[in-house]
């Protein structure tokens, strides 16, 4: 390979992309960009048509190997075949990926341990076959596409151990990861012994990959300041492993030969014990390729290695480009090895660092943006703070730790607490300094289109970086923060507003975001809603309003308005509340007095967060747009009659929501407003039969109605009359049992509303 190898990953890179994704944007624009690539090295028509052929090659390949159909029909009560990824324990069930014996894998489910179950085992089971389901939200993730992406079309479900037979079949692989299991199950018991499972999980992610252990606060943290890549095995961990093994066997008197077979030997074993992500197979295979190619007598260059590496594992599995671990080592790694001319520019050890760090952080922002929609401005200091101290520190002590702890347990517990203390202190600096919320840069999700300018204009920066243009760097930089800065602003400039109706199941949740983001409103919370012996581990609260929140780039509510008192309502305030800046509550009149309600006032007084009681009466304005509460009066006997009813007018459009009122203050609404009208209606108690009365509904002539509704509820909410009497008035309806999310999207002054749901009919 020349030195302008890279074009070889290009043109593979591009046919992959055809394969998988068809003349989509990513394909377009990565095709244009080696086309240019090729026009400004000024390949020769011979080259020109090598790489063509390469690409075609590369299709064909993937075109033969791919499995985009399913042999299955799920029919079936009975699965058979080998086990082949580690089952992985998440939650309360056991995860693990079968290959049947027609060589189609299946995503398998087990509620209970079984005996046998490993990596390789043969595995007999009676279950259900089920289709994943589709993502029912805006920026929800898509379980079904990224199985697909994998081959995998089915999910299969077994409820009790019986239903399983499992024959352990030994194997080099299986011996590696049970010892793999064994280690990370001695570091979680030293943790527990210590009194400190953080520096455990920690040690656990350093040394095998593992980060099952780590608490959610800790992952997020290290995420939002930009440090999670340091729990990852890394090429730079790979790098010392080599490193401290070629050291020991030189010490031990090994011929310098003999040193680096072994690690070309070992190479492999450690990318099973370490997890297997796509950073450490990397990097284990660009040295083993380099030491091939010094067995060879020939020398490979890093960005030769890089670009073999990146090829071969393509050719293995295409779906690799789908893996963010995958796109960030190979992209950072690329930018590194080829960025010699700008870390040269340094001319003390700090210096190299810093530039390092930089240009680490600066290419993997657009994918970072694009997938945490946030990031820190303390990302650049913390690296360098973190990395020497983990490297260099942490990383070495836990790798003897973990030798030592089958021999010596002795010595593995002092050299646990070598590293407890220093690492408690940092983290703890970590966790006060991420709680400052003034050094978060919230974007919100960034399409495909702004991410590819932000990566153009990152390459022309780093461009003028190398060459040491000064005036070119100044510009580039002040255009990449530029964009950064449309991108976080852009909202307050649009003439547009949305209210969204969250798909949290059975249970409201309405963010009502009016132009210009003059404000931000949350209609109740959710809850945990659960049907006899289902389980819920994460509230709506977690799991589709605080991401849809970050997705929008929203920091704040203005108002949350708690209709009321129950579970499905108010259940997630104590999750928001202590996750995101909440200005003022509006809560219906009269006591708190349940449990939850009890628990949710402590959570609002905890963080300073006002009560306002509402009722009839109450209205305020913000901007063109005007909110009035016409219910409740203050004298109503049941909770769900007690919700508030707001009357908004948004854009030129009459809104009403309606909380879980009944037929005793639809009847008192209807006596009290008759001219009352809206164009778009919260339909009232996710469309129960003991509301939305023919006088109400006749009376309120909605255009639109939205029903926030659980799939399969127990409550077999809607009642079909009641659809039936919003049709038999032209009124549009949508659920977010059937749709996902529906989000009405209204302009300030022109009128006319865009209804877009997630899942359509």
């Amino acid at each position: 390979m020349t030195n302008k190898s890279y074009l070889y990953a290009f043109s593979v890179l591009t046919a992959v992309l055809w394969s998988l994704e068809g003349a989509g944007f990513w394909t377009v624009t990565q095709t244009g960009f080696f086309t240019l690539l090729l026009y400004l090295h000024k390949v020769t028509l011979k080259r020109a048509f090598i790489f063509v052929f390469v690409m075609v090659c590369v299709f064909l390949w993937c075109e033969i190997t791919a499995s985009p159909v399913s042999s299955l029909n799920g029919n079936s009560e009975v699965l058979e075949g080998k086990v082949v990824t580690d089952p992985v324990l998440i939650r309360d069930q056991y995860r693990f990926q079968l290959k049947t014996i027609s060589g189609e894998r299946v995503m398998v489910y087990v509620e209970t341990p079984v005996p046998g179950l490993h990596h390789g085992s043969a595995c007999a089971m009676k279950g259900t076959y089920k289709k994943p389901g589709p993502v029912y939200h805006t920026y929800g993730f898509d379980y079904a596409l990224y199985l697909e992406r994998q081959g995998v079309f089915w999910t299969f479900y077994t409820d009790t151990s019986d239903q399983i037979v499992c024959e352990a079949r030994t194997s080099v692989k299986q011996s590696l990861l049970h010892y793999r299991n064994k280690g990370i199950e001695g570091i979680r018991e030293l943790g527990v012994k210590k009194g400190d499972p953080h520096t455990a999980a920690v040690m656990q992610a350093l040394v095998f990959g593992e980060r099952g252990d780590l608490p959610e606060d800790h992952r997020a943290a290290y995420q939002v300041i930009g440090v999670s890549h340091l729990l990852a095995v890394s090429g730079l961990h790979v790098g010392l492993v080599v490193l401290m093994i070629l050291f020991l066997l030189k010490r031990s008197g090994f011929t310098k030969e003999t040193a680096t077979n072994t690690v070309f030997i070992l190479l492999p074993v450690y990318i099973i014990i370490a997890g297997g992500a796509p950073s450490v197979v990397r990097a284990s295979l660009m040295v083993m390729f380099a030491i091939a190619a010094l067995k060879m007598s020939g020398k490979v260059k890093p960005s030769d290695s890089i670009v073999g590496v990146f090829i071969v594992l393509l050719l293995f599995d295409p779906s690799y480009i789908y893996q963010l671990g995958f796109q960030l080592s190979f992209l950072t790694s690329f930018v590194l090895i080829t960025s010699g001319k700008i870390l040269e520019q340094g001319e003390t050890g700090i210096s190299i660092l810093f530039r390092v760090t930089l240009l680490a952080q600066v290419v993997s922002l657009p994918i970072i943006l694009n997938q945490f929609y946030q990031f820190s401005l303390l990302s650049l200091p913390f690296n360098l703070l973190f990395i020497p101290f983990i490297s260099i520190f942490v990383l070495p002590v836990s790798i003897a730790a973990v030798l030592f702890l089958p021999v010596f347990p002795l010595l593995s517990e002092l050299l646990f607490n070598v590293i407890s203390n220093p690492l408690g202190w940092l983290h703890n600096l970590m966790f006060f300094l991420n709680d400052l919320t003034l050094f978060r840069l919230h974007t919100g999700k960034i399409s495909s289109e702004f991410m590819a300018v932000l990566m153009a204009v990152t390459v022309l920066l780093f461009r003028a970086w190398e060459r040491r243009a000064l005036i070119q760097l100044i510009f580039l930089t002040l255009c990449f923060c530029g964009l950064i800065g449309f991108k976080m602003l852009a909202p307050y400039y649009t003439k547009y507003g949305t209210v969204t109706m969250l798909d949290v199941g059975q249970g409201d949740a309405i963010l009502i975001e009016l132009p210009r983001r003059e404000k931000v409103y949350l209609i109740d919370t959710g809850g945990v809603v659960t049907w006899g012996d289902e389980k819920e581990f994460q509230g709506p609260g977690q799991r589709v309003i605080l991401p849809h929140l970050a997705a929008k780039g929203i920091t704040q509510i203005d108002k949350l308005i708690l209709t009321h008192g129950h579970t499905d309502h108010i259940g997630e305030t104590c999750v928001l509340s202590h996750n995101i800046k909440i200005n003022r509550v509006l809560y219906p009149s009269g006591e708190m007095l349940s449990d939850l309600e009890k628990e949710v006032q402590a959570c609002l007084h905890y963080k300073g967060i006002p009560i306002v009681e509402a009722k009839e009466g109450v209205w305020w304005e913000a901007g063109e747009n005007r909110f009035r509460v016409i219910s409740p009066s203050g004298s109503e006997a049941s909770e769900n009659n007690r919700s508030i009813v707001l009357l908004a007018r948004m854009g030129k459009e009459d809104w009403l929501f309606t909380g879980d009122i009944e037929e005793e203050a639809e009847s008192r609404i209807v006596r009290d407003y008759p001219g009352l009208k809206a164009d778009v209606l919260k339909v009232p108690h996710h469309g129960s039969s003991s509301s939305s009365t023919s006088e109400f509904v006749e009376l309120v002539n909605p255009a639109i109605g939205i029903i926030p509704v659980g799939r399969n509820n127990r409550f077999q909410h809607p009642g079909s009359e009641v659809v039936e009497r919003f049709r038999e008035m032209g009124t549009d309806i949508y659920r977010t049992d059937i749709h996902g999310d529906v989000t009405i999207r209204f302009h300030q002054s022109g009128g006319g509303v865009e209804v877009i749901t997630v899942v359509t009919e």
